[in-house]
């Protein structure tokens, strides 16, 4: 009887040590879940920084071409101006 309850015993802790073992497993693979995750969104927050510096790039061009067109009118007025002085005198 004392083999048996001995046995009985060693079978518990046995399964009890693979349960443990699986419960660690599940951590381990829980937690390369999360560091994928935080991969994830590291990358996705670098598109995003990205995605921030070119709209900046596209909103400076923009203000260049703004700034090209208003220094051609003025000399464009300049010119009318300038004509018309000279069809004035004549």
């Amino acid at each position: 009887m004392r083999n048996v309850l001995s046995l009985i015993i060693l079978y518990v802790l046995q399964i009890s040590l693979c349960l443990l073992q699986i419960s660690l497993c599940v951590l381990q693979i829980s937690l390369c879940v999360l560091q994928i995750s935080l991969c994830v969104l590291q990358i996705s927050l670098c598109v995003l920084q990205i995605s921030l510096c070119v709209l900046q790039i596209s909103l400076c061009v923009l203000q260049i071409s703004l700034c090209v067109l208003q220094i051609s009118l003025c000399v464009l007025q300049i010119l009318i101006m300038s004509s018309t002085l000279t069809h004035s005198r004549n």
